[in-house]
């Protein structure tokens, strides 16, 4: 997934959490609508409304999280500078001056420039 739809997901669930928030603030106020006026279909309905928008809040408030996760990974994977040189038995990356690879003992090959 590239970083562009990666953004575009993070800005979605954003707008969906606003939203979830809004029904969220719906649902306390029919629920206490409900109980001041004594009017039990209201306070249902109020109950029903609070509890799905919580779920559907933290659902998105997850899935974000995920999406950042993933956002910065592939960020930081991007500004990470490529190594000097790699051992070609173990794969560790071994600095220019090195002539053997500290992980394993290697011999690292010498680049002819």
């Amino acid at each position: 997934m590239s970083q562009r739809e990666l953004q575009e997901k993070i800005a979605g669930a954003k707008r969906v959490r606003k939203m979830a928030y809004i029904g969220l603030a719906i649902g306390v106020a029919a629920f206490f609508a409900g109980v001041l006026l004594q009017f039990p279909l209201l306070f249902i309905m109020g109950y029903t409304v609070f509890i799905v928008c919580t779920g559907i809040g933290s659902f998105i408030t997850i899935l974000n999280w995920q999406y950042k996760k993933s956002l910065k990974a592939q960020m930081e994977k991007r500004e990470k500078p490529p190594a000097e040189s790699i051992c070609p038995r173990c794969g560790m990356e071994v600095d220019k001056n090195e002539k053997y690879c500290p992980k394993c003992g290697k011999k690292i090959p010498t680049r002819k420039r």
